[in-house]
């Protein structure tokens, strides 16, 4: 997102790594034994494709581009495996979901797939972490923003950081303790300090997040004044920003 208001800056945060690869290869080889499989994320499918290209063998699955996340994965599945499109998984019949997920993978899908009386089997693909050295970057990262922004004294800057996933925002908020004051609980928050001291300019900070689960996290965390993308992708991600930002002007 670039534009006379806005550039963009990405900063890998997490760092992933496959495991249980050799269930998942016993998974490709029984494919007739699971409804179907169900990838809760990017990182899981990504695993299932590696799988495949490992073993050179496939079974055919069903998506849907809109579901976008938990909330919305949940109901379609449970409608697509009421509507007879494929073998239904319940308690009367054989084949379960095999529902891949990482280890930091909320239960919101899982809760409704048993509300639903949706028999489905975790198998988790995935591990996620943070990266060692997400403070020294993400610090060197604000540096250049506020020097790149040629604010005058006292000028203020508002920096949004935009997050994807809880895992993403976790990994930020607690990359580093630097300080215990009540002011300044986040390690952020004193590098915006000494930046603010050096280049004699005024920070803020503002949250958005990609969707529910990613606002709650962040609202947990303390967090009142979150956008939310209504539709879980950069462009909504975008246009949430957008509008929080107008709507603060308008105040």
């Amino acid at each position: 997102m670039t534009s006379d208001r806005y550039t963009a800056y990405t900063q890998p945060v997490l760092q992933q790594e496959f495991v249980n690869e050799d269930r998942l290869a016993d998974v490709l080889g029984d494919s007739d034994g699971w409804a179907a499989v169900v990838a809760t994320s990017k990182r899981a499918g990504e695993a299932w494709a590696n799988a495949i290209r490992s073993r050179k063998a496939a079974k055919s699955g069903t998506g849907s581009e809109d579901t976008g996340c938990a909330e919305n994965l949940g109901p379609f599945i449970v409608s697509h495996n009421d509507s007879g499109a494929r073998p239904k998984s319940n308690a009367a019949t054989s084949n379960p979901f095999l529902v891949l997920t990482g280890d930091k993978n909320s239960s919101e899908l899982t809760d409704h797939l048993q509300r639903h009386q949706v028999v489905y089997e975790e198998l988790e693909v995935y591990r996620t972490s943070p990266r060692s050295d997400i403070a020294q970057r993400l610090a060197e990262l604000l540096e250049a923003i506020v020097v790149g922004s040629n604010r005058g004294v006292d000028q203020a800057i508002t920096i949004w950081f935009a997050f994807f996933s809880p895992s993403s925002a976790e990994a930020v908020l607690h990359a580093e303790t630097l300080t215990t004051t009540a002011e300044q609980k986040y390690w952020y928050n004193h590098v915006a300090s000494e930046l603010e001291q050096h280049y004699r300019v005024r920070i803020r900070f503002r949250m958005a997040a990609i969707g529910k689960t990613t606002g709650n996290y962040l609202r947990r965390q303390g967090f009142g004044d979150v956008v939310q993308a209504v539709k879980p992708n950069a462009e909504g991600m975008a246009k949430a920003i957008a509008e929080g930002q107008f709507e603060k002007m308008q105040l």
